[in-house]
């Protein structure tokens, strides 16, 4: 990879995903467009291409950030790494032959208190979630009234789950939950597209949960004469 980048690959049974941690400066560059982003009248809304319970999800235009470039290269060296190793990742998955990789479309989410993503897959062959501002913490979403009845396992208040078949598990569909809170600023992750995902609302904060997403494609069309 260009950089010499460095992810952890944590793997699902039969699937993974991959976590990365972005630069300081490129989650410096991030976070102080967001709010000209989000204040821009020509904004474009996202929603109808997206399953989330969502009031704002906008469009992450290349033209209007300084930052879109660098995520891009990030993203699109780290999906063209792990293809090349599929062979060691998922046994028995050819590698795609392909003619070129690029980001299909990419957007935000400021994600509001009680608001949630349902399961669902994106389409293409990647995507990734980044998450760049998280106002809460696990302790607290952990504890909060309306869990703390629950059994601790149970609890699953403002997790990011992946959503898989385990044919090892006597429950047909198991979730891996991530804590993801504050400490999670930065975090990138990039897995297969159709894994399927979701992300419980969060109930102790007021501020917004902001994250950018989006969808890679491994184009393998022919060039026409």
């Amino acid at each position: 990879m260009d950089g010499g980048q460095v992810y952890n690959i944590e793997f699902l049974c039969s699937t993974f995903y991959v976590k990365h941690h972005i630069s300081d400066n490129l989650l410096k560059k991030i976070k102080s467009q967001l709010q000209f982003i989000r204040k821009n009248p020509n904004k474009k809304h996202w929603n109808q291409n997206l399953a989330g319970a969502l009031e704002e999800q906008y469009y992450l235009d290349t033209d209007n950030n300084n930052f879109y470039e660098e995520l891009e290269d990030l993203v699109l060296n780290i999906c063209e790494d792990i293809e090349r190793r599929q062979e060691v990742l998922n046994p028995g998955t050819r590698i795609l032959d392909y003619n070129d990789v690029y980001l299909e479309s990419a957007w935000i989410n400021f994600q509001k208190k009680y608001e949630f993503n349902p399961i669902h897959t994106h389409s293409g062959d990647y995507s990734f979630v980044l998450f760049v501002d998280v106002p809460f913490s696990f302790e607290d979403e952990n504890t909060h009234k309306n869990v703390i009845r629950t059994s601790e396992i149970d609890r699953s208040n403002a997790v990011f789950s992946f959503v898989y078949p385990d044919d090892a598990s006597e429950i047909p569909i198991t979730y891996q939950h991530l804590k993801v809170d504050k400490s999670w600023e930065g975090t990138l992750l990039v897995f297969p597209a159709r894994l399927a995902h979701c992300v419980n609302p969060f109930y102790t904060s007021d501020g917004n949960r902001v994250t950018i997403s989006g969808n890679i494609i491994f184009d393998n069309t022919e060039d026409e004469e």
